[in-house]
């Protein structure tokens, strides 16, 4: 199968390494070569790890389908002389590094941060780990669930009856992909100004911290613990979820006074929102009790159809909770292009989640879903590193690199 080489993007004329595995690192990786970045990853011989996590179809991960996308991909032995020699070459050539390797771990093999500026004094690296590259915990094997308890958040997800819950995705992962990806880029428009990169040290237990912002100078100033508090938004009214007579739930945001106002217009009762109780932020949160029963009363007397009809009239922000099935069938999604078919070596086509964010000047493109591993062994060494195609060859009977033969010759 050949695969799509085109880049396009805000990012087209920059190369990264990615050197990182499930699944943090990798999620930096994805957003650099969405948006057009030339991506390498490096991967073992058996491959990335996140290729056998989650669901799979014809012996494919669908997970990794979608979180190695847009990535050239090369096999090298980091554990051999000749594999880490390669990182280096490819280091003089590229932008960025990205790794998640235990702290310590690339200094003692000779390609962490300090190596890799001596060849190129630009180079960025964004090295993830659980508990960051110092500190008492520095040691200590993280996961992205493990340090969003750690962090705090954990304990205030779900509802406080009940232990505290995790949201069915790797969030604490996406966060700090989110994370790295924009401290890259600080760092790569400082390297640019200035021609010196820099090392950037990201803790998974520090990204999910930071979502509790808010509650932070509320327990110094306070003394308050924030427990979990179930679908409505504490100090808030109205912020919560509301079940219809035909079993839909829908999250209803009316909180600021005039959005209030919109809602109880909708279900024709002007009246507590014009009632001193209720007219006012401070004031609803000091009588939510009246309104929530209101709310609720009133939902449970309503089809799910009435009430958007109704609130979409009234200018009341408001959202029915999707499953899957009902994103592929919806018309905003498909318009804005959040579920494009993309080829795959395996599987012909697979959809994907959409670009984001959308550049409008200088779109990214979503070029092909995940290359087998070693895709790109031979063609990165030839291109990047002055091999010859025998010498590649040496190279992989010496178990220093992988190559995937049978997909390179296809793809020429």
């Amino acid at each position: 199968m050949v695969f799509d080489q085109n880049r396009t993007g805000p990012l087209a004329a920059y190369r990264v390494i990615e050197m990182a595995s499930t699944a943090a690192g990798p999620i930096c990786g994805r957003m650099m070569a969405d948006a057009g970045a030339e991506v390498i990853k490096i991967e073992p011989f058996s491959g990335d790890p996140i290729r056998t996590a989650g669901k799979q179809n014809k012996g494919k991960g669908l997970y990794s389908a979608s979180l190695l996308r847009n990535k050239d991909t090369i096999a090298v032995n980091l554990k051999s002389d000749k594999g880490r020699a390669i990182i280096k070459q490819l280091a003089a050539h590229a932008h960025m590094v990205i790794q998640n390797f235990l702290p310590g771990k690339l200094d003692a093999w000779g390609i962490g941060y300090k190596e890799l500026s001596n060849i190129n004094p630009a180079i960025v690296m964004v090295s993830i780990s659980g508990y960051g590259q110092s500190g008492p915990l520095r040691d200590k094997r993280g996961y992205g669930v493990i340090c969003e308890a750690f962090s705090g958040l954990r304990h205030i997800i779900g509802d406080p009856d009940r232990p505290p819950a995790r949201v069915g995705m790797a969030m604490t992962d996406y966060i700090t992909g989110l994370y790295g990806a924009m401290g890259a880029m600080m760092a790569l428009l400082n390297a640019k100004d200035t021609g010196i990169g820099q090392e950037i040290d990201l803790a998974l237990y520090e990204a999910a911290f930071s979502l509790l912002e808010t509650h932070v100078p509320n327990y110094d100033q306070l003394g308050t613990i924030v427990n979990r508090v179930g679908p409505a938004l504490p100090d808030s009214v109205v912020n919560n979820l509301y079940r219809t007579r035909d079993n839909v739930y829908l999250h209803v945001q009316g909180s600021q006074d005039p959005g209030f106002a919109r809602l109880m217009n909708a279900i024709e009762r002007p009246d507590i929102a014009q009632d001193e109780r209720y007219r006012t932020r401070r004031a609803r949160v000091a009588n939510a009790d009246y309104v929530e029963q209101t709310l609720e009363s009133w939902f449970a007397k309503h089809d799910i159809i009435d009430v958007e009809e109704t609130f979409t009239k009234c200018g009341v922000t408001f959202g029915r909770i999707n499953t899957i099935d009902q994103v592929f069938e919806d018309p905003h999604f498909q318009a804005r292009n959040m579920l494009p078919k993309v080829s795959d070596d395996v599987l012909g086509e697979i959809v994907l989640a959409g670009l984001v964010p959308k550049f409008l000047g200088t779109p990214g493109k979503l070029r092909h879903s995940a290359k087998p591993v070693g895709y790109d062994t031979e063609r990165v060494l030839t291109e990047f590193c002055g091999f010859n195609k025998d010498e590649v060859s040496r190279l992989e009977r010496e178990g220093v690199v992988k190559c995937d033969r049978a997909e390179t010759s296809v793809s020429k």
